[in-house]
C-alpha cells in the first residue's frame, strides 16, 4: 500500500487524464448516469420476473474542471444524504425490509429472489439492491443494466450512483467511477455525505492497489 501522499500524486495524474477524456462518454453529470457501453448479458434472463428490459442511461459527461480536481479525501465528517427516499417514493413494506436484510447479511441469491418477488420493476431502490446483489455475486454484466435502469428512472438517486461507481471500480474503470463521484458531489451539494465518502475511499484504495 502506498503512502497517502504518493497515492495523491498518482491520483492527480490520473484525474488529469480523466479530464481530457471526460467529454468522450466516461462519466455522468447533472444527476444522470453514464452508461459506459451496453452489457453483453441477455436482458431477458435478468428481467424475466419484471417483464421489462433496461435501456442504457442517457450519455452525459462530467465537467472537466470538476473531475480533474476531485481530491479523494474529505476533512468533514460524512453524513447520510438528507433525502428521505421512503417519503419521496413510499414505503415498500416488510417484504422489502426482509429483502434488504438478506442483502446486508450477504445472502445475495436469496435477496435476488426476494427482490424480484416484490414485482416492483420501476422502483430504483429495488433495482439498486438487485444490481448490488448480482455484483456481489461477481456478475457485473448483470448488475450494470440494472443500475442504468434505476438511474434512468431516478437520476437523483445517490445510492445508485455510489454503487454504480463501485461497479466501475470492480472492473477497474476508474475514470467512470470518478465521474459518478462528481455526480454525487453535485447532488449532495458537497462532499460531506456518506455516498461520496464511501465511493471516494473505494476509488482511492483500488487506484493505490493497482499502482
Amino acid at each position: 500500500m502506498l503512502k497517502h501522499s504518493v497515492a495523491a500524486l498518482l491520483l492527480t495524474s490520473l484525474l488529469a487524464a480523466t479530464a481530457n477524456a471526460a467529454g468522450g462518454g466516461g462519466g455522468s453529470s447533472g444527476g444522470g448516469s453514464s452508461s459506459g457501453g451496453s452489457s453483453s448479458t441477455s436482458s431477458g434472463s435478468i428481467f424475466d420476473a419484471f417483464g421489462t428490459a433496461p435501456e442504457p442511461a442517457p450519455e452525459a459527461t462530467s465537467s472537466p474542471e470538476t473531475t480533474a480536481t476531485i481530491p479523494l479525501t474529505n476533512t468533514t465528517k460524512p453524513k447520510k444524504w438528507s433525502q428521505n427516499w421512503k417519503e419521496k417514493w413510499g414505503d415498500l413494506g416488510p417484504k422489502y425490509t426482509a429483502a434488504v436484510d438478506l442483502v446486508e447479511t450477504k445472502k445475495y441469491k436469496e435477496a435476488i429472489k426476494a427482490l424480484k418477488a416484490l414485482k416492483k420493476p420501476k422502483d430504483p431502490r429495488v433495482l439498486n439492491y438487485l444490481a448490488f446483489s448480482w455484483r456481489k455475486l461477481g456478475d457485473v454484466d448483470k448488475a450494470l443494466p440494472l443500475y442504468y435502469l434505476a438511474l434512468n428512472i431516478a437520476p437523483e438517486y445517490t445510492p445508485a450512483h455510489e454503487y454504480l461507481g463501485e461497479a466501475y471500480v470492480q472492473i477497474k474503470d476508474f475514470e467512470k467511477a470518478k465521474a459518478e463521484l462528481a455526480v454525487i458531489e453535485k447532488l449532495c451539494g458537497g462532499r460531506d455525505c456518506e455516498e461520496w465518502t464511501d465511493l471516494a475511499e473505494d476509488i482511492q484504495k483500488a487506484v493505490a492497489d493497482a499502482s
